[in-house]
C-alpha cells in the first residue's frame, strides 16, 4: 500500500495540478499515482529521482566546516564527495535507506585551501549507481 503525498485538483479536462512534497525515495525511476476523489478514475506518471547535494552552511572562508547533505543517492550506497575546482576527494558518506544523506549521514567536510572566492561546485557519486548530486557554496 502506498501512502498519500498529498492532494492535487483536476480540471474540466481531467489534468490534474499541485504541488506535493515527496517522501524520501532512492535514484532512479517510481510511479506517482492517483485516483480521482469522486470519480473514481486512476493515474499514474513515472516519477524520475536526481540527486542534489545542499551545503550547510552554504557559505564560509577557506577552513570553515561544512556538512554535505543531499538525497536521489542509491538505497545505502556509499557516496564519494568531490570539491570540484580544483577537483580533490572530500571524502565518503552513506546514504540511508531512502537514498538521503543528512545530519546523521551527511559528510563534514573543512573548505579546501585551494577553494577560490565566489561559488564552488561540490558534487556527489554514488559508487553503486553512479549518480552524480551537484551542489554549491560560496567562499567568502
Amino acid at each position: 500500500m502506498r501512502e498519500s503525498v498529498g492532494t492535487l485538483t483536476a480540471d474540466a479536462s481531467g489534468a490534474a495540478t499541485g504541488m506535493t512534497k515527496m517522501p524520501g525515495i532512492p535514484y532512479g525511476t517510481d510511479l506517482l499515482y492517483a485516483m480521482g476523489q469522486s470519480s473514481g478514475l486512476f493515474g499514474a506518471a513515472l516519477l524520475s529521482v536526481t540527486p542534489k547535494l545542499s551545503m550547510n552552511p552554504n557559505t564560509g572562508t577557506v577552513g570553515n566546516t561544512v556538512v554535505a547533505q543531499g538525497f536521489g543517492f542509491g538505497a545505502g550506497e556509499t557516496v564519494q564527495v568531490y570539491w570540484d575546482n580544483p577537483r580533490q576527494l572530500l571524502g565518503t558518506a552513506t546514504a540511508n535507506s531512502y537514498g538521503i544523506l543528512n545530519q546523521g549521514a551527511g559528510l563534514t567536510f573543512t573548505i579546501p585551501t585551494s577553494a577560490t572566492t565566489g561559488p564552488n561546485a561540490v558534487f556527489g557519486v554514488g559508487e553503486a549507481t553512479k549518480a552524480v548530486g551537484k551542489g554549491r557554496i560560496t567562499v567568502q
